[in-house]
Formats: C-alpha cells, structure tokens, sequence
C-alpha cells in the first residue's frame, strides 16, 4: 500500500545522517505527522484439543517404557521393541570359554513421573524381524510384533535418583544356548543377520505402576564369561549394542477414559467446552491444542489504512497440570495454521515457554508471535482462523505435555495487537 511505502521513506529520510557542511545553513522546515499506536486486546478466543490416529515411534533415538495412570493426559503404556546390532563381527568362541551370566544393561536418558515405584519388569524375545509393514518407511504406535508366549524373566525393579543404567540378567538356560550358537566357523557373531537369525530382537513391558523411563540406542547385551583353562580366570565380555542403524520403536497406548478427554476421536475436535474448559497437547498421543481467534474481521472496518506493527498471543496453562518435579511442563512448541477441513497444516513459529509461576501456577504462559497470521486474516484473502499448538518434536521422546485453561482474569488467554494507523 502506497501510504505505507511512503511511511518507511519518511522514516529513512528522519533517521539519516548528513555530512555535508552547507546543509547546516538552509533553513529549518519543521514537518507534522500525526503518529499514534493503538493497541487493541481481543480475548474471544476458543480451544479445543485435536487429536491424530497414529504417531511414529521408530524416528527416535531412544525407546520409551512405562506404565503410568496420568489423570490429566490418560493412562499411558509404553513398550519398546528392538533389535541388536553387532559391533565386532567374525567372532568366534572356543570349548573353553565358559558362559558366566548375559545381561541386558539398558542406558538411561530419563524419567517422568515419581520413581519410587516398585515395578515388575518384563523382556520377551521377539519371534519376528522387527521392520517396517508394506513398504513403509517407519513403525508406528499402534504396530506390534509377535514375541515369546511368556517373558524370557520377570523382575522387580526401582530406579534411584543417581542410576544412569537399569540392568536385568536374562536367563542362563537362554543365554547359553545362543553362547553356544557362537563358537566355532558357523558363529552367530560373525555377522549381525547371523546374530538376528537366532535373535530377532527384545521386547520390555513395564507390568505395574512406573515411571516414564526413556532409554538410549546404546543399551546392549552383555556376554560375561571366562577362560576355563585359565588357572586363575578373569571374567571377559562380549558387547552387543541396539545401535543406530537398528529397528528399534515404542509400541504406545494411551487410554483417555478416567480424564477430562474421555471422548476424545482420532481425527476430530473436542471443544474445551466438553472437557472442563481445558485443551492439551501431548505428543504421545498425538494430540494438539486448537485455538480459534473471533472477531479478527472487525480490525479491518475501521476507517482508515494502517499497519500491524506486531501481535502476540497469551497462552496460559492450567494450573495443577504440572509441577517442577516429577511432571515437568513442556516448554517448547510449534505452531501451525490448520486447515478447515483439518487434513492439512502448514508451519508458523516455534516457540519457548515465555514465564513459569511455580509457586502459584497463575502467571505460567507461552507467548506466540503471530504477526503474520493475523495480517493474512484481517487484510488478506485467508480466513482460516485456527491455529494447531504441537509439542516440539526432539530426537528423544518429549513426555512432558501442556494443558490449556484459564486461571485468572489477569493471566486470561488474548490476542495483544499494535496498530499504527496510517493516514
């Protein structure tokens, strides 16, 4: 628009610096314009929580185990399955290597929820290749695949402030069938499809109330064992690692029935309305808090041209949804703008969390630049008015989520716009 073109002239023309001496004596010509800000506060806004069908799992570099019953986010239960990959290959063993123990050492990245639990921990074999079903690229949430009728072993475990690792002795009897698989030309450990032949893979299930434990592709197998000619034996070990070339995903339920978003449907909206006034995001299940900005056609009837120099959206999130122990909040997302019929979205901003009220949990709230949104809504040609807040997705799994609603009138949910009006 021409008045805005000539406005940032103007402003290049005042904020210039002449060197030339004779400037100094022409004479003064003072220019008036008047330039007033008006801000403009709408606070018509609408949530609703969207949720997808499915999530891929397999794009990590971590798996998720656990079992917890969240009442805000639904009762969660993760299941890793992976396979192994052999880091030295041509090996072989001989008579006199004696199997001591094989134990599986899962390296921990971290935990969610309260650790004191007591849990019973479960690993199976699995009886099939771990790998992506008709031709797709990637293993989803929903996806299992066959393992052992029963567990290879069932133990109890806690994990401690200070563990970096949580480890399980497999079975002898199990153990030392696949040792003696490897000794002599024919070893299981010349090769990594050798070793997944007698190995398809492992598979964890947490069977009691656990925390969320996240843990790394470094894992592994560990063979303990000794030189039984040796007159005084040391104890040696053979490693093999989950790796990063491995198929390794995180079989994931998430059961909303005892939450506010009991009636929650794959590919639909439920409006804050019908869940206690509150929306979530939560990328292990897929949801996405949707908000709905009312009203925007009434900046654009006002009588004369102007510029939104800059507008930015208060989010705040609901007190008692978290805390900064054991249920830590998300503190970064991405923003999209949605489509009408919800199949489509494109990419707006990223975004931190803005201020975090520990004590009170009142003045806790995400603020999301939206400049441009909203210009395209009020000037342009657009009027698909919803925006999509996702958890941002990191290389680990993110089990932290964010619950939308309002806490008081002074941290409300709005819509802040500056206006320069132009003429």
């Amino acid at each position: 628009m021409k008045s805005r073109i000539s406005l940032l002239l103007l402003t290049l023309l005042l904020s210039s610096c002449f060197e030339n001496d004779y400037l100094e004596d022409l004479p003064i010509t003072e220019i008036e314009i008047p330039f007033t800000i008006k801000k403009v506060e709408m606070t018509d806004i609408e949530f609703s929580t969207y949720m997808a069908d499915s999530i891929i799992t397999s794009n990590k570099t971590s798996f998720l185990l656990g079992n917890y019953p969240d009442p805000i986010r639904g009762h969660v239960i993760a299941e890793p399955y992976f396979q192994l990959e052999l880091t030295t290959l041509n090996q072989s063993f001989e008579d006199y290597h004696v199997l001591d123990s094989l134990v599986l050492s899962l390296q921990l990245e971290d935990t969610h929820y309260d650790t004191a639990f007591r849990f019973p921990l479960s690993v199976y074999a699995v009886t099939e290749e771990i790998t992506p079903k008709d031709d797709k690229d990637n293993i989803y949430n929903f996806e299992t695949f066959a393992r052992g009728r029963g567990p290879l072993v069932t133990v109890e475990k806690q994990l401690y402030p200070t563990d970096d690792s949580l480890s399980i002795t497999l079975p002898y009897e199990f153990a030392n069938n696949l040792w003696l698989q490897a000794k002599g030309s024919s070893s299981i450990f010349n090769t990594t499809d050798d070793f997944r032949e007698a190995l398809q893979g492992l598979s964890l299930s947490a069977d009691g109330t656990s925390p969320l434990m996240s843990f790394s592709k470094e894992s592994k197998l560990i063979f303990f064992y000794h030189n039984d000619e040796d007159m005084e034996p040391g104890v040696m070990d053979y490693q093999i690692s989950i790796g990063d070339f491995s198929n390794c995903f995180t079989h994931m339920e998430v059961d909303h029935t005892s939450t506010p978003f009991s009636n929650l449907i794959s590919y639909d909206v439920l409006d804050a309305s019908e869940s206690q006034d509150l929306a979530f995001s939560d990328e292990l299940s897929g949801t996405s808090v949707r908000v709905l900005i009312n009203g925007l056609n009434e900046i654009g009837d006002v009588p004369y041209e102007y510029y939104i120099s800059e507008a930015n959206l208060y989010i705040p999130i609901k007190k008692g949804t978290y805390n900064s122990t054991f249920n830590t909040l998300a503190q970064k997302i991405d923003v999209y703008i949605q489509s009408e019929n919800k199949k489509t979205k494109s990419y707006l901003t990223t975004t931190t969390l803005n201020s975090f009220d520990e004590i009170f949990q009142e003045a806790t709230y995400y603020t999301i630049p939206v400049t441009d949104f909203i210009e395209e809504q009020v000037v342009g040609s657009e009027t698909e008015r919803t925006l999509l807040l996702d958890i941002y997705p990191e290389e680990s799994f993110t089990t932290s989520y964010m619950v939308v609603g309002e806490n008081s009138d002074r941290y409300k949910t709005r819509l802040e716009i500056t206006i320069i009006p132009l003429n």
